[in-house]
């Protein structure tokens, strides 16, 4: 293997086969919750993993994953998954057809149940198909297994005859009244008679077939391990017509059917994070809400062990055996990235951790470099009884109630700080060596499996051995750090900023998804770098009651596209000692981080209405000045 598949590049499950999901899939702590047997909500970004969890409970999936893994899924997994995508071209005519005939109502509606029972019954058939290859021994007649059911489902489904008795035709037959329907929304026919199949209930009719299934094959060997339960895997389910949202979220969830589960996906909004804050912290019978994205730090740890076993895989195929990835990257090291990037001034002071703060130490070196150009950071440490001219500890508790607790803040304002005969400029067109490291690179990913994707994409060139004694070549700091800038500044960014159906009208301004993001990457920049001196600067977003409707839809378009996440903020209550309360509060995704010169640390909550002030109120507002770093290329 000399290069990695080209599919990686467009890595996207919606458009990939049940097969080329399972040849690359790495279960996770996520695939061993969608498996549970109970309903679940998955909730995530796009590129997230969504589709490819739901897509690997399959029989086809679970098939072709079992050829290269020891264990079997099919034991493992108590139900049948029946994967049901939503179509997103139908779902754009339905919202025409919606808002051009918004006074019939129930024409609309009638339109939109007939396309999700077709749906429904022909991804149930295709399961049911898949299942029988899957189940029945080879040297039976399949098709005699295959007509039989059919005939029962023509039947029981009163699909009008002649047709063929076979689960494919029965999909064929359905197929073509979705292709009627498409024919009316587009001619905006509401005089046409629709097929019985508009008025039918989804579920009655999946339950009508898996007990004919069930009937027809309790007594085959494959089928007698488990008992007959299944899933129906609803994709997508935000773009659905509103009324199977709210059905499936509010009725379907709290069902008792005892043989027919729900797992569905959806993307993350204001409203969901609120409506979910208390249910989601439960232990609920009904349903399970799983968060796929990095949260907190567990969910952070999980996706490290999502990252390390991918890179692991695509090491090993590269040079058939097991390559360390920390050997090829290493670990964050500010002190080795502040060396690489001016050798004449940091290569004499020492960089060792127990005399890094001390006199001729690198840190005492930035801090007192820093004390000179900055006034409030002399100001702070002479409140900390820290000499800004020496600023050396006094003792051990000092280091660690300051100097290491202030130490990125101090090294990301150093570095990017205007100088003393240059105050209006910054450094620019310059690598920005701090953003190395294993971990730095799986976190910049920020949970986003099509990003991490592509990003090893970005370094596969870049992982070699040593011809002389076959061990791996590290890459170096600034070329990991170029690699990192260039994947922000040319596939996130964009990817985040101009995002589809990103712009609102406010108090006749137009304000896009770009503009929030500027907004609040420069704001937080603006505290690393050119405000006052603070320990503890503003890195997280409170969305709060000031934000008009209109900044909640551009927002929710940025949780959608990535470029946002909600994130669980523990803090110690005060009242009970040792329990921790969370609170929901807003972060950009640590993708963005090099763009706006940002560290990957959490620090204290802002406002959002406090952020985007200049954006709402002044009524001509100019973009904030972008980072030179990326502006100027």
């Amino acid at each position: 293997m000399n290069k990695i598949d080209s599919n990686t590049r467009s890595f996207n499950a919606r458009y990939m086969t049940f097969k080329q999901v399972a040849e690359s899939f790495i279960k996770t702590d996520d695939f061993e919750k969608i498996i549970k047997n109970n309903h679940t909500v998955l909730m995530g970004s796009r590129g997230c993993g969504k589709t490819t969890l739901l897509k690997m409970l399959h029989p086809d999936a679970i098939k072709e994953w079992e050829k290269c893994n020891s264990k079997s899924l099919f034991e493992e997994i108590p139900f049948y998954g029946i994967y049901i995508p939503t179509d997103r071209q139908w779902n754009k005519q339905i919202e025409v057809f919606e808002k051009d005939f918004k006074n019939n109502e129930k024409f609309t509606h009638d339109i939109t149940q007939g396309l999700i029972n077709l749906n429904v019954l022909i991804a149930l058939c295709d399961t049911f198909r898949s299942l029988i290859q899957i189940g029945i021994e080879k040297n039976d007649n399949l098709h005699e297994y295959d007509i039989a059911l059919a005939q029962e489902l023509i039947e029981l489904w009163k699909i009008p005859t002649p047709i063929v008795p076979d689960l494919y035709s029965i999909s064929q037959r359905f197929y073509s009244y979705v292709d009627d329907l498409n024919v009316i929304v587009q001619k905006s026919n509401t005089h046409a008679n629709l097929g019985d199949f508009c008025y039918w209930d989804f579920v009655n009719k999946v339950e009508i077939a898996i007990n004919a299934f069930e009937e027809r094959f309790k007594n085959v060997d494959f089928f007698k391990n488990k008992p007959f339960k299944w899933a129906l895997c609803f994709d997508e389910l935000e773009i659905a017509p509103q009324w199977l949202y709210t059905r499936l979220m509010n009725d379907e969830l709290r069902s008792r059917n005892q043989k027919i589960l729900f797992k569905l996906t959806t993307i993350p909004t204001i409203s969901t994070a609120k409506a979910t804050a208390t249910l989601s912290s439960r232990n609920l019978d009904d349903y399970e809400i799983v968060k796929l994205w990095v949260y907190d730090n567990r969910s952070q740890s999980s996706w490290r062990n999502f990252c390390e076993s991918y890179l692991q895989k695509v090491l090993f195929d590269k040079f058939h055996t097991n390559i360390s990835t920390k050997s090829l990257f290493g670990e964050l090291d500010y002190n080795k990235a502040l060396r690489e990037s001016d050798k004449s001034i940091f290569s004499q002071l020492s960089m060792a951790e127990n005399s890094e703060f001390g006199e001729g130490g690198i840190m005492w070196y930035v801090m007192k470099e820093l004390a000179q150009i900055d006034k409030s950071f002399y100001m702070y440490l002479n409140k900390k009884h820290i000499n800004p001219l020496n600023p050396t500890p006094i003792n051990k508790g000092q280091i660690d109630q300051v100097h290491r607790k202030i130490k990125p803040i101090v090294l990301y304002r150093y570095y990017f700080k205007k100088s003393d005969d240059q105050p209006q400029k910054r450094r620019s067109r310059k690598v920005v060596s701090f953003n190395h490291g294993r971990n730095y690179i799986y976190d910049i990913a920020d949970g986003n499996p099509r990003a991490f994707v592509n990003l090893v994409d970005d370094f596969y060139p870049d992982m070699n051995l040593n011809k002389k004694n076959g061990q791996p070549q590290t890459i170096p700091i600034n070329r990991q750090a170029t690699i990192v800038n260039d994947f922000c500044a040319n596939y996130f960014y964009p990817r985040v900023a101009y995002y589809p159906d990103s712009v609102v009208k406010f108090k006749n301004k137009t304000i896009t998804l770009e503009q929030i993001i500027n907004h609040i990457g420069v704001f937080f920049q603006k505290q690393y770098v050119e405000n006052d001196f603070k320990q503890d600067p503003y890195s997280l977003i409170l969305f709060d009651d000031k934000c008009p409707k209109e900044i909640e839809k551009i927002f929710n378009k940025g949780l959608e596209s990535g470029g946002i996440l909600l994130i669980e903020e523990e803090k110690r209550d005060s009242e009970v000692r040792g329990v921790r309360k969370t609170t929901k509060v807003y972060r950009l995704s640590y993708s963005l981080y090099p763009y706006f010169n940002l560290p990957q640390r959490t620090y204290s909550v802002r406002d959002l209405s406090g952020i985007l002030a200049p954006l709402l109120i002044i009524d001509k507002v100019e973009d904030p000045q972008l980072p030179l770093q990326f502006s100027e290329i």
